[in-house]
């Protein structure tokens, strides 16, 4: 489920960015703080994850097998509807530029709901499905600015009646996806239709082909585009219970930049390149076997970024840390 992080970050930043506008980011330089916000000491990128990334699709690495009885782990829904995923999402950021620190925005929580169906299930098990956005809303935050949460509100409301469509495998891994965008989605969100389409297709979570039981432990590497970063992401899945079809997994996640250099598609003529970047995350899920999404999941994610970002001859340096929250549930 941490792709759908990166679409959350795409939109409350995106948001915040129209608020501050193309002045705003100089002004910030010069406000006097008393402490400056900075990035933490961050570790060496895990190379060795990167190394082993499979070209194309997901890579899972069975570690530990688990308890007996032991069985393989297959996603078997029935055609139809398969009911409204909820996802709530809170988001934190705080940010500095140079030595200084710009002034906190808090974003209030928001709320997405997708339809989900079940189109298909093809003849080697492969699931084809969909998932429409149809419902959004912004919790009122008493420590959020009332425009920034209209902003925020409007764009979300815009994107309603977005679809993506897919197939995933009996195991979890997408073959294939695709997202189409309402008429008058904004041009900035529009830019990052390929993270949307990984966040939102994703719904399935990738198991190992061998049978297991709890206490199982296995590895997933994939690639994971976040807004302008291309990113190696290495999951480890622990089963914790396992009673019936469904399943409770703990994961904790940790992201490594695969390049250095940063697209930064609303911002022509700015080059970006990373040099201090730390992400992390952890959570748990019960999963339903007969359905393609969870039942209730809970995620986190820690992610420290320092940028040096150049126009021309003038660059600057800028720190971020943000924290992202999520639960999904079925309604």
């Amino acid at each position: 489920m941490t792709r759908s992080l990166l679409f959350a970050a795409i939109l409350a930043m995106t948001a915040c960015a129209k608020q501050a506008g193309p002045e705003a980011s100089a002004a910030a330089v010069e406000i006097p703080v008393e402490s400056p916000v900075m990035a933490r000491e961050v570790s060496t990128p895990h190379q060795s994850v990167i190394n082993r990334l499979p070209k194309d699709g997901t890579l899972v690495k069975v570690i530990n097998t688990g308890d007996e009885p032991r069985r393989e782990l297959r996603f078997s829904p029935e055609p139809g509807p398969a009911g409204t995923m909820r996802m709530v999402m809170e988001m934190g950021i705080t940010m500095g530029v140079n030595d200084r620190a710009v002034p906190q925005v808090a974003i209030p929580p928001m709320v997405m709901d997708m339809a989900v169906e079940v189109q298909a299930i093809d003849e080697d098990g492969n699931i084809h499905f969909s998932a429409e956005l149809v419902a959004v809303d912004v919790s009122e935050d008493a420590d959020t600015p009332s425009d920034l949460t209209e902003t925020l509100r409007a764009d979300l409301e815009r994107m309603v009646g977005m679809l993506s469509v897919g197939v995933v495998t009996a195991t979890g891994e997408t073959i294939e996806s695709s997202t189409s965008m309402p008429e008058g989605t904004p041009d900035e969100l529009s830019a990052h239709m390929d993270n949307m389409d990984k966040a939102i297709s994703q719904l399935a979570q990738p198991m190992p082909d061998e049978a297991v039981g709890v206490g199982a432990k296995w590895e997933t590497l994939s690639r994971v585009p976040a807004g302008g970063l291309d990113l190696a992401q290495q999951t480890m899945t622990e089963i914790i219970a396992w009673e019936g079809d469904r399943v409770t997994v703990r994961t904790t996640v940790l992201q490594t930049p695969i390049r250095l250099s940063m697209d930064v598609p609303e911002m022509p003529g700015v080059t970006a390149t990373v040099s201090d970047f730390i992400s992390k995350g952890s959570g748990e899920s019960v999963i339903d076997l007969t359905s393609m999404t969870p039942v209730h999941a809970e995620s986190d994610m820690d992610t420290d970024l320092t940028l040096e970002m150049s126009v021309g001859d003038m660059s600057q340096e800028t720190h971020q840390h943000m924290t992202l929250s999520m639960t999904m549930e079925m309604l």
